[in-house]
């Protein structure tokens, strides 16, 4: 039977192999793409303000009291006066 023999040096194999994924992709792209992707995580979304109003193009909401409404129908206007057509 062959005897295995280790290596003393600390720092063996000499060689360490490469990445294979770092090696495929461009040292300056790889730097490019950072940045862009972390601008993108920092921009902000902006949503419409929607205001509940029943009664269409007349000022006011129209919510009275004990009213009965349907939350999905077209009742939401784009302004606070609600003097504005309303939509779904």
């Amino acid at each position: 039977m062959e005897e295995i023999k280790f290596s003393k040096d600390p720092f063996y194999p000499k060689h360490t192999p490469r990445n294979p994924v770092k090696s495929k992709i461009n040292p300056l792209l790889r730097h490019a793409i950072t940045p862009a992707l972390a601008l993108a995580a920092l921009t902000t979304l902006h949503a419409d303000t929607y205001y509940f109003d029943v009664n269409d193009t007349a000022a006011g909401s129209g919510i009275a009291n004990d009213g009965n409404y349907n939350w999905s129908a077209a009742n939401w206007a784009i302004d606070n006066t609600g003097t504005s057509a309303t939509a779904t």
